[in-house]
């Protein structure tokens, strides 16, 4: 959820850009995007970083793999059936 609402404030800053007007002074000022986006990237990546720990917290083996492109989940959905 943090990730799909950053991407949706960096489409608004990449819209409206970088400065918005003061509603009473009518000065410039930085836009709320901006700030609510940088809140959002730093939510998003210290959950990440939850997740990852906890992933090399509970690995069993280190992973030996041909290539680090493989797709892990695809191959552990489809050994399934």
């Amino acid at each position: 959820m943090s990730a799909a609402r950053w991407i949706h404030c960096e489409e608004a800053v990449s819209r409206y850009g970088y400065l918005g007007k003061h509603p009473v002074s009518g000065q410039p000022i930085q836009s709320p995007y901006v700030a609510m986006s940088q809140n959002y990237m730093k939510q998003t990546n210290r959950l990440w970083d939850e997740v990852f720990a906890v992933v090399r917290e509970n690995r069993s083996t280190e992973y030996k793999g041909a290539s680090p492109q493989d797709d892990l989940m695809e191959h552990l959905l489809r050994s399934r059936q």
